[in-house]
C-alpha cells in the first residue's frame, strides 16, 4: 500500500499515504487500506489527518471511511492500541 502510494503521491510512505487518505480521486476502499497502513506505521505525523477524518459516529461505508478503521488507528499511533500483529510489523521511529 505505501509503495503503490509513493508512486502517486510525493513524499515519503507516511505522507504519501497521508495524501491518499484525503484523496477524493480515489475508492473509500483504497482511501481504508491508507488508513489501516498509517496506523501500523505508527508515525505521529498521521494523527493530524486521522483525527481529521473521525468522527465517532457509526461507520457508513458507502459515504465515508471507516470510522472503526479511523479509530484504532489513531489509537495505534497514540501507541494505546492492543495489536496482535505488532510483531510482524515493525515500530516506525518516532
Amino acid at each position: 500500500m505505501g509503495t503503490a502510494a509513493m508512486e502517486q503521491f510525493p513524499g515519503d510512505r507516511v505522507e504519501a499515504l497521508m495524501a491518499l487518505v484525503q484523496s477524493e480521486r480515489h475508492t473509500l476502499a483504497e482511501r481504508n487500506r491508507a488508513v489501516w497502513a498509517l496506523g501500523q506505521l505508527r508515525d505521529a505525523r498521521a494523527l493530524r489527518v486521522l483525527e481529521k477524518y473521525y468522527t465517532g459516529e457509526p461507520c457508513d461505508h458507502a459515504r465515508f471511511l471507516c470510522q472503526h478503521e479511523l479509530k484504532k488507528a489513531i489509537a495505534l499511533v497514540k501507541g494505546e492500541g492492543f495489536d496482535p500483529m505488532r510483531w510482524l510489523t515493525p515500530a516506525a521511529p518516532r
